[in-house]
């Protein structure tokens, strides 16, 4: 969307600028569209080790462990009921 909106914006200044057919050009910089974060990247097993080791309540690695062993988010973790376990297939 950015970048039509950037060709949209610099066809304008042409017509502006080079053929004095606008006296204005319609699109200012405030439509540019939000830019997105960068996705966070995967932690070395390193990391991951020094993370762990760093853990000391055998709660809170639990909570950890699910979280990177099932990609939860800690909102989703934290809403967990003990319902939702499956203790039938204990893997």
């Amino acid at each position: 969307m950015n970048r039509r909106l950037h060709a949209l914006k610099r066809f304008f200044d042409f017509l502006v600028l080079d053929q004095a057919t606008l006296a204005v050009n319609p699109v200012e910089p405030s439509h540019d569209l939000r830019q997105g974060r960068a996705l966070p990247k995967n932690l070395s097993a390193e990391h991951i080790t020094q993370l762990f080791a760093a853990i000391e309540h055998p709660m809170d690695r639990a909570l950890f462990l699910l979280m990177w062993r099932c990609s939860l988010r800690v909102s989703e973790v934290a809403s967990l009921k003990v319902s939702a376990i499956d203790w039938e297939q204990q893997a």
